[in-house]
């Protein structure tokens, strides 16, 4: 079967072997991991030794750069797509031809990680990002970033959760960090499962596992880690909408909190700080009555709300702001373009494309050179 499964070409690395469990943040990326994804797109996935899914960066900043530090989930992580094709690397490339640069070099550094929300990003920002010396920071938001940042709305809809994870929460009006998840069974389960996965008995039988066709057939009756499309969570249409019931209002509080720390701490760092935001697929289907009649089926009938507030937060905190949705809207509908979906699932669902990934990135580097200029 081994033989037969590897002449057909089949290959479908467990999900579980990019991500290992972390103290802070729940999990991150597997420093060295490599293997074939193909839940949805199809690409060769590799982590670097520092545990980015990126080339491999220095942590001294080289003179005459100008370092990104790119934060978000797995539309930044871009498992999807080739590393070279990713939003990170498009954003680079596209930002080269800006003279506002001044002859210096642009360095987009990618720490997305699948399924994180902003609690875990700001984390990431203050235990990881800060140490590459960054000039801009971007924060890369998604709609379902708000359930991620909710343990609520978590205990509510289980399912959508790659693991055990931190959680801010207001306490006398001050943002508390729960840790809580590191006693948690399921964590201590995956913190052992790693540890013999890194012994020298595990990195022999575990990799060689890992390897097998049949094995990665097999795991993918019950996978490590579980992703879910975006296009298959019950909670698409509150999220998108104004928020009715308690725990979403404590949701988008938590979020714009965050948001609001993240800023803060780009400023400690000198950073200039964007936020862009991830347009959901239903907003930039090609096809207005198409686009309608999909939204209203959610019960979104204001599909700008969300880009809105954060507008309105980002003028009253005072940084630079990216909405993806309305130009790669306009774009969609005059070309008649999908940014979302692969041959392998199905378009104008799910995570950005090749296509997606590229007219974001462009973009972004064109609202980075902005900036740069002063405006």
């Amino acid at each position: 079967m081994e033989l037969l499964l590897r002449l057909i070409g089949i290959a479908k690395s467990p999900q579980g072997i990019f991500f290992e469990p972390d103290p802070y943040t729940g999990w991150v990326n597997r420093p060295g991991a490599a293997g074939h994804w193909n839940y949805e797109g199809d690409a060769e996935v590799k982590i670097n030794k520092q545990g980015l899914r990126d080339r491999e960066h220095i942590i001294d900043k080289p003179k005459h750069t100008i370092r990104i530090a790119v934060l978000g989930d797995s539309f930044m992580a871009a498992f999807q797509v080739d590393q070279s094709k990713d939003f990170s690397s498009v954003t680079e490339r596209s930002l080269r031809g800006c003279s506002a640069l001044n002859g210096r070099d642009p360095e987009v550094i990618n720490f997305g990680v699948n399924a994180y929300g902003t609690g875990q990003e700001l984390i990431t920002l203050e235990r990881r990002a800060r140490r590459y010396s960054p000039d801009i920071v971007i924060l890369a938001f998604y709609e379902n970033d708000l359930y991620d940042n909710s343990l609520p709305l978590k205990q509510e809809y289980p399912q959508f959760t790659l693991g055990p994870r931190p959680y801010f929460y207001f306490q006398n009006c001050s943002m508390v960090l729960d840790n809580s998840f590191r006693v948690s069974k399921r964590f201590l389960d995956a913190v052992r499962k790693s540890a013999d996965e890194s012994s020298a008995y595990g990195v022999g039988i575990h990799r060689l596992l890992w390897k097998s066709r049949c094995w990665q057939i097999l795991s993918r009756v019950r996978p490590s880690f579980r992703l879910s499309s975006p296009m298959t969570e019950p909670f698409t249409g509150t999220a998108l909408s104004a928020p009715i019931t308690p725990e979403w209002q404590e949701a988008w509080k938590i979020t714009e909190r965050l948001i609001s720390k993240a800023h803060q701490e780009s400023e400690e760092l000198n950073a200039r700080f964007l936020l862009v935001l991830v347009p959901h697929a239903l907003q930039v289907y090609p096809g207005a009555v198409e686009r309608t009649a999909s939204l209203r089926s959610w019960g979104v009938l204001d599909p700008f709300y969300l880009n809105r507030r954060m507008a309105a937060l980002a003028q009253r905190e005072g940084f630079k702001i990216l909405s993806l949705a309305q130009p790669m809207q306009k774009y969609a509908d005059e070309r008649h373009t999908f940014f979302y979906g692969f041959s392998n699932t199905v378009m104008g669902q799910g995570h950005w494309n090749e296509t997606g990934q590229q007219l974001a990135g462009e973009l972004t580097a064109s609202k980075l050179c902005d900036m740069l200029g002063g405006k």
